[in-house]
């Protein structure tokens, strides 16, 4: 498979929470930031991974996907479904509470399977 084809199925899901909007009434700002920790805390960790660096190979065509959580003890659920398929992410912690789960870029096809349930963050 050529590389362009390679990077483009490669995709980095990001998990947010929605109730630190609707129910901890967090500024837009402060959850978008949260999103910006996760990623950039698991592309620093994993930053050898054949798979990031053929992500980042080119930086106009990274693919990112923004999920939704109602609470934390969804994005709790999520982590744990992640460790047991044994899925490289991160999950950022601020004030204390899991906020944001910030994947590995992977292959849509392994990823999806076990995001599916979940809704694009609007």
């Amino acid at each position: 498979m050529a590389a362009a084809a390679v990077s483009e199925n490669l995709v980095m899901y990001l998990i947010l929470r929605r109730d630190l909007i609707t129910e901890l009434k967090w500024p837009l700002g402060a959850v978008i930031t949260q999103g910006a920790h996760a990623s950039t805390a698991c592309m620093w960790m994993f930053k050898e991974d054949p798979a990031v660096l053929q992500y980042t190979k080119n930086l106009d065509s990274m693919h990112k996907v923004t999920l939704e959580v109602a609470n934390e003890e969804a994005l709790k659920k999520v982590e744990t479904k992640l460790q047991e398929a044994s899925v490289d992410h991160k999950t950022w912690v601020e004030d204390d509470m899991k906020v944001c789960i910030a994947v590995k870029p992977s292959a849509r096809e392994t990823l999806k399977p076990l995001l599916r349930n979940l809704k694009l963050f609007k």
